[in-house]
């Protein structure tokens, strides 16, 4: 088995429960997802968010694995807030891009952790950035790429910037980033490799439509478990990184 393999098979097993034990003393998926979804409907009222229309059910046919019983199975859509890129008669032509300014992200500037700042990284003026009426980053959102390099990925650093019409940015509005240290793993795992076979339309340019991404399935664990499965996921990753080192010597 090389080490991507390994690192694939590390995932595979932490999305399915597998990678660390469970603890009743944790609490449930269920409690922390109600959560969640308490909180949306409060930001809804409040006019901070947009009502949402309802996911479908989860069928017993969808579910490709069997996971703990104090996991749940939920919809992307029913955790995080996913807002496109502006797509209207302000979108930013590339040729009134310029090396400095606001960053506006493409797929070019992901790399499965962060987004890179180096010369593919163009950048808004203050005037275009406030002429966008969509896709506006914030610090700490992650973003996911929906056509072209379907699934590309990474956690913006910056405090403001903006995305191109090719990404769109997944939104927790929770101060519980440990789901989303969890969801970075989740989208480099095998099974958001199928949810996209699943979903992508399978025209010549690979896309996926927002809504799609949002019906993909995702396994939820309690907050605390998630905690333990991304230390466990960085330590075992860790080894794997020196293992690659060690062969290519």
């Amino acid at each position: 088995m090389t080490p991507q393999e390994l690192k694939k098979s590390i995932l595979q097993l932490a999305v399915q429960g597998k990678l660390v034990e469970q603890r009743p003393e944790e609490g449930t998926a269920a409690e922390l997802y109600q959560q969640i979804r308490a909180n949306k409907q409060q930001l809804i009222k409040a006019g901070k968010l947009k009502k949402e229309k309802p996911l479908p059910e989860i069928t017993e046919e969808e579910k490709t694995f069997d996971i703990p019983e104090s996991w749940m199975w939920v919809r992307v859509a029913g955790i995080w807030e996913i807002i496109n890129g502006d797509r209207g008669k302000n979108y930013p032509p590339k040729s009134s891009l310029s090396r400095t300014g606001i960053p506006f992200i493409s797929a070019l500037n992901l790399n499965g952790n962060t987004v890179v700042n180096n010369d593919d990284l163009l950048c808004l003026s203050e005037l275009q950035y406030k002429q966008l009426n969509n896709g506006k980053l914030v610090q700490g959102d992650v973003v996911v790429c929906i056509r072209g390099s379907l699934g590309k990925h990474g956690r913006y650093p910056f405090e403001k910037g903006a995305i191109a019409s090719s990404l769109v940015i997944l939104r927790l509005n929770l101060p519980l980033h440990l789901i989303d240290s969890y969801l970075m793993h989740y989208l480099d795992s095998p099974l958001f490799g199928a949810e996209i076979k699943k979903h992508d339309n399978g025209s010549a340019q690979p896309n996926l439509a927002a809504k799609n991404l949002g019906q993909f399935l995702f396994p939820l664990p309690p907050l605390a478990e998630q905690r333990r499965i991304v230390a466990k996921i960085e330590e075992l990753l860790g080894a794997c990184e020196k293992l690659k080192r060690a062969i290519l010597r």
